[in-house]
C-alpha cells in the first residue's frame, strides 16, 4: 500500500498495513460506542441512582439545585441524558479531590 502525504510516498509492508487498518477500525468502533452511549437518557429510578452512585433524595436535590441537567416531560417526568451524568460526575470529581503534591490525592469533603 502506498500513502501520499504531501509530496512524500510512504510504502507500507503488509503487516504494517494490517496494524494500521486494525488501529483505525478500533478507533472507529470506540467512537461509535461513545456516540451510542451519549444517546442514553435515564428516568429517575434505580438505574440512574446506580449510575451516579447516589440515593434518590440526593439525585432530586441535585436536579432542583441545578447541579444536574435534565429534560422535563410533563410536570414531573424528569429525564437525565448521559451527557448530563458525565458533566455532573466530572464536576463532583473536580470539587471533591485536590492534589497534595506528587502522586497522592486527598479528599477535601
Amino acid at each position: 500500500m502506498k500513502i501520499l502525504q504531501g509530496e512524500i510516498i510512504i510504502q507500507l509492508t503488509e503487516p504494517e498495513e494490517l496494524r494500521l487498518l486494525e488501529k483505525a477500525a478500533g478507533m472507529l468502533a470506540k467512537e461509535i460506542a461513545e456516540q451510542e452511549a451519549l444517546k442514553k437518557v435515564y428516568r429517575v429510578n434505580q438505574e440512574l441512582f446506580d449510575r451516579l452512585n447516589m440515593g434518590e433524595n440526593s439525585v432530586y436535590n441535585a436536579i432542583h439545585d441545578g447541579r444536574l441537567d435534565y429534560i422535563l416531560i410533563g410536570e414531573k417526568g424528569y429525564r437525565i441524558p448521559e451527557s448530563a451524568c458525565r458533566k455532573f460526575l466530572e464536576e463532583a470529581k473536580r470539587k471533591s479531590v485536590s492534589f497534595t503534591g506528587g502522586n497522592s490525592l486527598r479528599a477535601t469533603g
